[in-house]
């Protein structure tokens, strides 16, 4: 039987006291698809971020491939929200994927054929291998979260975590999107999806995870996607959903 590739116990984050994750524990196995929901200010972004280093926890441990602290965080392979990026810099398609390879190069540091061959390939299945030498300041919304994903398809990793991939894209580049991230999954990675349509959990994801600061529930879609943990995860800014058909008839609040 596998073991957990991610796991985590007791994660809290406050800010300025105020607990944003409160108490969180999860294991994540490989092959596991897992998407991320719960209302607006329910600390997804920020307990993602906090597994990759870029805000401390307060509390808590976590193991990423069996290895605690901060040698884990090289494990990890991490998309961030398309938003947070200075999208300014003068840069091409192709540097950004380039990155990817960083923490696989040797001590002279330089690209080798396997490299960019790596590189070739992962912007071939996001469908920009037209776009290597554009500026990333030129692209659409939807074609820079496809080279963001290229950059990670490019570290080869184990373990991938999203940040809202799907927010400000086309359907065509959400259904891409989509496809590349089964296909990590059927490759054994674990990958996790900060994700914000209830509409389409029941299609894209095996695994969700819903949180509230608090873990409300996570298992297998079928089972834990369900109207009482929903309405236990968003209160009274649901209005209805309908289990059967796994779609929101009417949401009161979209989940961030």
């Amino acid at each position: 039987m596998s073991e957990a590739v991610l796991k985590v116990s007791g994660l809290t984050i406050a800010y300025d006291r105020e607990p944003v994750v409160l108490d969180f524990s999860f294991e994540v196995m490989p092959g596991q698809l897992v998407g991320i929901v719960g209302p607006n200010g329910a600390g997804k972004s920020t307990m993602i971020k906090s597994l990759v280093g870029s805000i401390e926890a307060d509390v808590g441990q976590v193991w990423v491939k069996g290895i605690e602290g901060r040698k884990s965080r090289r494990l990890l392979t991490y998309v961030p929200q398309r938003g947070s990026v200075d999208w300014d810099f003068p840069v091409t398609v192709y540097d950004v994927v380039k990155q990817g390879r960083y923490g696989k190069l040797g001590l002279l540091g330089r690209m080798s054929k396997k490299d960019r061959a790596i590189v070739d390939d992962a912007l071939e299945k996001v469908a920009m291998q037209d776009f290597a030498g554009r500026q990333i300041g030129e692209l659409s919304g939807g074609q820079q979260q496809r080279v963001f994903l290229a950059r990670a398809l490019a570290q080869q990793g184990d373990i991938y975590l999203l940040d809202e991939p799907f927010t400000g894209v086309d359907a065509k580049t959400e259904a891409a999107i989509v496809d590349v991230l089964r296909e990590l999954r059927d490759q054994g990675a674990a990958v996790m999806v900060v994700h914000h349509d209830l509409s389409t959990v029941g299609e894209y994801f095996d695994t969700v995870m819903l949180m509230n600061k608090r873990l409300i529930a996570m298992g297998p879609t079928a089972e834990v996607f369900s109207k009482e943990n929903l309405q236990k995860t968003y209160g009274g800014k649901l209005a209805i959903f309908d289990a059967d058909a796994m779609t929101v008839v009417s949401q009161g609040g979209q989940a961030r």
